[in-house]
């Protein structure tokens, strides 16, 4: 299913339905199994939705059928059935035509049930939601029935013998059974059975978001809106003392019929609180906790504001908006939106520059490419690659073997750098690399070995044994961008320290080496050259002024010593660009290359 979370997140709240992240990452996944046609480890997916009556159980159900009609492009079939208390396994496949009963027409008197019909539509081509209303008010040995549906897909009856959902169709039948709390838990094996949501009432910013489109959609008086979410605001916070919560759908009765009779003539602020109340709350013990509670609560203010419309007399003009700066002296549902709308604001204001900055940051070192020219290093061709030499001398060794270090980047490659050490053992290196390959961070392919790679950037820097133009052998440093951040270089320096100490456990070295070693003579060199920028500066906007040419290039010694290169290093680690600046251009005073930047 090629659909994004936020996209989808956005589907559902177009249907008005404000989905939580649990719910939404469940909500993928039945989507997924159903637009392709899944069935793993049964024939038919289920999810059980378990949560107090008022949660939005039914919500969810009708807004998921409706984006999953519009993802399939084409209608989703929806059964809805009601259980209860007598709701037996034979209710499940089978009706009873009344009139056909009375009219005494045998033929006519059975039809098919909501399962059976649900397979018959399944049969017939179409996709179905079923769903089964409190299904935990169903008898027990329900479970034992419904779980051969599930499974087998298979429906085994007398009256119809057995059905069951073709291969070709096993996938378009999807099962929501809501549950309240009539049954602490399904049996074990229904709950093997079903994916689990588990809701809970509603919380006062989502329920404020969804009523303030109700109100807006049907024009309803704003101060009714605000007085909804307040009521709610404290019930919700002291939740635990209530037999049930108002639904969000009590809560839209409320406002409608109190906006009818607000926009009538002669009714009352205590009336238009009657109506309020009684939609919000249907049992009389809660209505009784709420007044309690409010009234004993440190809220002074909400209680104050319920009293006086308890005991408003009937010719008082009616201005619920007014009442509530009166008593509560700010519009605390207004407070709410512009809190929500302002959080939401900078949310996307911070992802808009996060992003705009990333792409500043590789338009800069795309343009900086072009206008800094490389006196030496060429860029290598993906097409031609070097012939780099093979890593892997036997087949015990397992480490990325087979793979093409250069197609790690589709990108041309970049040389960076060149060390040649006389004496060292290549294979000895591979070797002692892959023995310490977790502790030392690198990766060893076939034809090369990653020293860093930048999964961000999407950048690598990799290091390949070849024969340079003069025929020595010699280990070549390339990048697959042509500007390397500098702590790129830092993980060269290891590279270097690396090989040094490979040499110094090597048993076997040429006499050559061993006598220059003796006359503290070099056993090699090294050269960097290559375009760096400082990653530690956080201005995108002058990235320009922040790339360097860096060279660098020194005889390697036993012992060897990093200490000339780290003494270089360090004026390009500062996070002052002006201190890096007037540090590289003392560094490259003199001499035949020049620092290239901003120009």
């Amino acid at each position: 299913m090629n659909i994004s979370k936020s996209k989808l997140k956005e589907m559902f709240e177009s249907d008005g339905y404000y989905i939580d992240n649990s719910s939404l990452s469940k909500a993928y996944v039945a989507l997924e199994y159903f637009i392709e046609k899944k069935n793993v480890g049964q024939d038919v997916y289920s999810l059980c939705l378990d949560g107090p009556s008022g949660a939005g159980k039914t919500s969810f159900v009708d807004a998921y059928r409706k984006v999953a009609s519009e993802l399939l492009k084409q209608p989703v079939k929806f059964i809805n059935f009601q259980l209860d208390g007598e709701t037996g396994k034979t209710d499940l496949y089978e009706d009873i035509d009344i009139v056909a009963a009375i009219s005494d027409d045998p033929d006519k008197v059975r039809l098919a049930g909501a399962i059976l019909k649900a397979f018959q539509l399944v049969n017939q081509g179409y996709y179905v939601v079923l769903k089964m209303d409190e299904y935990d008010k169903a008898r027990d040995s329900t479970d034992t029935f419904f779980n051969n549906v599930l499974q087998e897909g298979l429906l085994n009856t007398v009256q119809h013998g057995d059905v069951q959902i073709a291969p070709e169709n096993l996938g378009k039948l999807q099962v929501f059974l809501c549950k309240n709390d009539m049954r602490a838990e399904l049996s074990e094996p229904m709950i093997r059975r079903n994916r689990i949501i588990r809701l809970d009432y509603m919380k006062p910013d989502r329920m404020f978001l969804i009523l303030e489109k109700f109100a807006n959609d049907y024009q309803c008086d704003s101060g009714l809106l605000n007085l909804v979410l307040l009521m709610y605001e404290n019930m919700y916070q002291n939740r635990e003392v209530y037999r049930k919560l108002p639904s969000c759908s009590e809560c839209k009765q409320a406002i409608m019929d109190a906006h009818i009779l607000l926009r009538s003539t002669g009714f009352s602020k205590t009336d238009i609180y009657q109506n309020i109340i009684d939609n919000m709350l249907k049992f009389e013990d809660d209505i009784k906790t709420f007044e309690s509670q409010v009234g004993s609560s440190k809220n002074d203010k909400l209680s104050s504001l319920i009293d006086s419309m308890k005991d408003a007399p009937a010719d008082e003009d009616i201005n619920i908006n007014s009442l509530i700066a009166q008593k509560i002296f700010t519009d605390e549902g207004k407070n709410l939106a512009e809190k929500t709308q302002e959080m939401n604001a900078l949310i996307q204001e911070y992802r808009e520059k996060f992003a705009l900055m990333e792409e500043q940051r590789k338009e800069a070192i795309e343009q900086e490419i072009q206008r800094i020219s490389l006196e030496h290093g060429t860029l290598v061709s993906t097409v031609d690659y070097p012939n780099a030499l093979r890593n892997f001398e036997d087949e015990s060794a397992r480490i990325k073997r087979g793979y093409n270090i250069f197609e790690l980047s589709p990108k041309e490659w970049t040389d960076v750098g060149s060390v040649y050490f006389n004496g060292l053992s290549h294979h000895d290196l591979i070797q002692g690399i892959i023995k310490y390959v977790n502790q030392i961070d690198t990766v060893v392919y076939e034809n090369g070995i990653v020293l860093k790679e930048d999964k961000d950037n999407q950048q690598e820097l990799i290091v390949i044994y070849e024969n340079d133009p003069d025929g020595n052998l010699r280990y070549r440093i390339m990048s697959s961008q042509a500007v390397i951040p500098s702590t790129f270089v830092a993980d060269i320096k290891h590279f270097l320290t690396t090989c040094n100490c490979t040499y110094q456990l090597q048993e076997a070295k040429p006499t050559k080496n061993v006598v220059n070693s003796a006359l503290n003579m070099s056993m090699g060199r090294y050269s960097i050259d290559t375009l760096i920028y400082n990653d530690t500066s956080l201005d995108m906007d002058e990235i320009s002024s922040h790339v360097y040419h860096f060279t660098f290039a020194d005889q390697i010694f036993e012992p060897f010593s990093t200490q000339k290169l780290d003494s270089n290093l360090e004026k390009f680690s500062c996070s002052n660009i002006e201190n890096a600046t007037n540090a590289s251009t003392q560094l490259m005073k003199g001499k035949t290359k020049q620092i290239t930047y901003g120009q």
